[in-house]
């Protein structure tokens, strides 16, 4: 409802106040669509500087992912644009929170999507290569990756971990050269990590 509340904003000030996206398209209140906005055909664009009382960017995960362009008419113009400014500041955090939020929400949701989808697939899973083969599956969906891999690293009961990092086996792979799969060196200088992971 943020476009709509700068909708009613831009009337009650009787100065256009137009919210971009990050690339300078002009968006629109939109009830129907899914996240309540749509591009605005009829707008041109980002208020020119000139014309412009000031501008507002909207973040998200630490990026700018939009405007709000305020142009330099009606109370903008007078002693009340502070005001109109530090209320439109104030509206632009309370959707960078709100957007924050969501990405947070729509986070988790991913999570318990794979996890329920994996609990499903090891279910039916034979074995442990097809385990791990659906584990690797799942977690480079998850984490947005497009390659990985699960290697089991050998442990003697009294040694520990192996001390030659050549000395582990590979059990799953997606989208790795087999020049990469057959240097164990990526894996981690020494095993310190492998080490700390592992305690």
């Amino acid at each position: 409802a943020f476009l709509d509340a700068c909708a009613s904003l831009s009337a009650l000030l009787d100065a256009p106040i137009v919210v971009l996206d990050a690339r300078g398209r002009a968006l629109r209140y939109d009830e129907s669509a899914p996240d309540g906005w749509a591009l605005d055909d009829t707008a041109g664009g980002p208020i020119a500087p000139d014309d412009r009382a000031f501008a507002i960017p909207m973040r998200a995960a630490g990026h700018v992912i939009g405007w709000v362009h305020a142009g330099a008419s009606g109370a903008l113009t007078g002693p009340k644009r502070q005001i109109a400014e530090r209320l439109l500041a104030r509206m632009v955090s309370m959707a960078d929170d709100d957007c924050e939020n969501l990405l947070e929400l729509r986070h988790r949701l991913k999570e318990l999507a794979a996890l329920s989808r994996l609990s499903a697939l090891l279910a039916e899973a034979d074995g442990l290569e097809k385990i791990l083969d659906i584990a690797l599956e799942s977690a480079l969906d998850l984490l947005q990756l497009t390659a990985g891999s699960i290697v089991l690293l050998k442990e003697d009961p009294e040694s520990g971990l192996a001390s030659d990092e050549v000395d582990v086996t590979l059990m799953a792979s997606r989208n790795l050269s087999r020049r990469w799969l057959d240097n164990p060196l990526p894996l981690s200088k020494n095993r310190s990590f492998d080490r700390r992971a592992l305690a």
